[in-house]
């Protein structure tokens, strides 16, 4: 089902629905994303997004060296990522509650 998400094959149906009917979606593939899809077949079990397992995906950072992917330059820049969207999401907290304490301070002076 995870294989089923990644590519997004279900859409908005019911994954567990659509992991029947993959072999139809896989004949389609081309050459490249056969490869890849092998590939993600081979490597699915390294993604994990629970906060408690610390293990290292070592399969997965294998096979990012042998494809030459530098994964410390990708940390940074998801990292980077990471911290603009807070910013975004802080100035947008403070902008919609800035009206709110501008009002409350008004009432402060008028009483």
């Amino acid at each position: 089902m995870r294989l089923a998400k990644l590519w997004d094959w279900a859409g908005k149906s019911n994954v567990s629905e659509e992991v029947h009917r993959c072999d139809a979606k896989i004949v389609k593939l081309t050459e490249e994303e056969l490869r890849r899809f092998v590939l993600d077949c081979a490597l699915i079990n390294e993604i994990r997004a629970n906060p408690y397992d610390t293990r290292k995906p070592l399969k997965l950072l294998e096979t990012a060296k042998r494809l030459r992917i530098n994964t410390d330059e990708l940390r940074k820049t998801l990292k980077a990522e990471q911290v603009a969207k807070k910013q975004t999401r802080s100035k947008g907290a403070t902008a919609t509650a800035s009206p709110g304490d501008r009002s409350k301070s008004s009432h402060r002076t008028a009483a």
